[in-house]
């Protein structure tokens, strides 16, 4: 995740976590990288 860029987009870092994590808390990465992703667009889109 380290050097990601959140103007690409994050469907590529969702991807790339899916892949590489297989732990129980996948879900709530998953749900912590969005919510990330909302801040920043609500942040930096204005």
């Amino acid at each position: 995740m380290r050097g990601y860029c959140l103007e690409d987009g994050i469907e590529g870092l969702l991807e790339q976590v899916r892949q590489s994590y297989h732990g129980k808390a996948y879900q709530a990465i998953q749900a912590a990288l969005k919510d990330v992703y909302t801040q920043f667009e609500l942040v930096f889109t204005k």
